[in-house]
């Protein structure tokens, strides 16, 4: 077994700060990784979501589940993580990925028979997206992890447009799906990709600001 509470294994650890691809980038179908050591929950799991189309991987224990992120050549699109597990807590699994991989990057849902404030805000804190109650809905079990892939990839979809309005360039894509210019923009610099003009067109002023403070901060530290 690799990995403690304190630390993740060296191998993990440099694969992980690059930042694997999602598993569905690579292969074509959402992986979710369930982290459970009850086995009839793990069957119940899969019994729902590979009814549902997703491809289900489980773990017994935090261990077995930094073994598969260790050796697949891709992240799991999703982390169901139970709370309560012998030898590392789900919280502790938590945080410990945390350090190399934020929420945007693999989501992570904290589950639990034990749904006590102080359990809720615990799992929260240690870096979860998500709490969700044991035994299962099989709704809100499927709307919370779609909920999580939409909201994760809706920041790919941002950071793609702020890497594109950095270096200028301009994916066929977001060409095609780019409105006209706001009202009002007629001092647009000319530089302006499509990418900061749809930016502008769906991000509150206060935060493109941020975005043009930084850029030309950069720009001045370039010179």
């Amino acid at each position: 077994r690799i990995g403690s509470a304190s630390h993740l294994s060296a191998g993990l650890q440099q694969q992980l700060e690059k930042y694997k691809p999602s598993y569905s980038s690579v292969h074509g179908i959402v992986q979710v990784l369930s982290v459970d050591d009850e086995e009839v929950n793990q069957i119940v799991l899969e019994e729902i979501l590979s009814s549902a189309g997703y491809l289900f991987v489980r773990a017994m224990d935090a261990f077995e589940a930094q073994e598969i992120l260790d050796q697949q050549d891709s992240l799991p699109d999703l982390m169901l993580v139970d709370s309560m597990m012998p030898g590392m807590s789900g919280q502790e699994l938590c945080s410990l990925l945390r350090r190399s991989l934020p929420s945007t990057v693999l989501p992570i849902i904290m589950v639990s028979a034990k749904i006590d404030e102080l359990n809720i805000v615990s799992g929260l804190n240690s870096g979860s997206n998500d709490f969700l109650r044991k035994p299962y809905n099989r709704l809100e079990l499927l709307a919370r992890i779609n909920a999580q892939l939409r909201v994760r990839n809706e920041c790919w979809w941002v950071a793609e447009l702020a890497g594109n309005t950095a270096t200028g360039s301009e994916p066929a894509a977001a060409a095609a799906a780019a409105p006209a210019a706001p009202a009002g923009a007629g001092d647009t610099p000319a530089y302006m990709s499509t990418a900061l003009r749809l930016l502008t067109s769906v991000l509150p002023e206060g935060v493109l600001a941020r975005m043009q403070k930084a850029r030309t901060s950069g720009e001045g530290r370039e010179g």
